[in-house]
């Protein structure tokens, strides 16, 4: 068997160079439940959302890895390549590399005596996706077994690093209106722009909020701008008519 690195290294590449952008995922997800081993049956599944498990053992703590399959639309990073020690192309970090390391790893538990953890795999789509696509919530709310998880890992890019607790996010749409004017006699508009650069302003000014829950730190925060400045240039064509 080759070493571990490169044997991840091979599968991450492997799984790069299978088509998966949102909503057309059907031969990522076919050709990982090829993948499988025997050990792990089906436990529940919703639309591009799966849970396999291994015959649960009791009191032994169950630990569940978590991935998605889909990737962002491709910006001619296909096919991919291993260089200078590192795979590239196409969802290489997010998170065909994730993928990798939790089908090699249920391989290699499915291959030796059980050990002090019962393992489990969720596998899903559609999460580059708006949230109304996500198909998590659907398998969170039909399966007892993934409520009672005692840990879940997401195996998203993080350099090798645990980040234990990390935060999900709040989307909100925020509409200022104005009045379409001539620039050369502004007093007559009602400029959007400046209404949202006045309502926006404290938002962006409060500070995180630190909560310790557990013994993690979990922090919120404004931190999409991004999306503010698009927002804020939409807002400046529509105050232009």
């Amino acid at each position: 068997m080759a070493p571990l690195p490169e044997r991840l290294a091979r599968r991450t590449l492997e799984l790069v160079d299978i088509p998966s952008q949102s909503c057309h995922e059907a031969e990522i997800r076919e050709h990982l439940l090829t993948l499988l081993p025997e050990g792990l049956r089906p436990e529940s599944e919703t639309d591009e959302a799966f849970l396999f498990l291994p015959d649960l053992r009791p009191d032994v703590p169950l630990v569940v890895l978590a991935g998605h399959y889909d990737t962002v639309p491709g910006q001619e990073n296909l096919p991919g390549r291993i260089e200078d020690g590192a795979v590239h192309g196409l969802g290489a970090s997010d998170m065909k590399g994730g993928l990798a390391v939790a089908i090699e790893l249920v391989r290699d538990l499915a291959d030796t005596k059980p050990g002090a953890l019962d393992v489990g795999l969720v596998l899903f789509g559609r999460e580059e996706l708006p949230p109304e696509h996500d198909p998590l919530p659907a398998l969170l709310r039909g399966s007892s077994a993934i409520r009672e998880t005692s840990l879940a890992i997401l195996l998203e890019p993080t350099d090798g690093r645990i980040q234990a607790g990390c935060l999900g996010n709040v989307i909100a749409k925020l509409t200022f209106h104005g009045t379409s004017g001539h620039s050369a006699r502004p007093w007559l508009a009602d400029n959007a722009i400046a209404h949202a650069v006045r309502g926006l302003a404290p938002l962006l000014a409060v500070e995180p909020r630190r909560a310790v829950v557990d013994g993690l730190t979990f922090a919120g925060q404004i931190i999409e701008t991004g999306t503010t400045s698009y927002r804020l240039a939409h807002a400046s064509r529509a105050a232009r008519g």
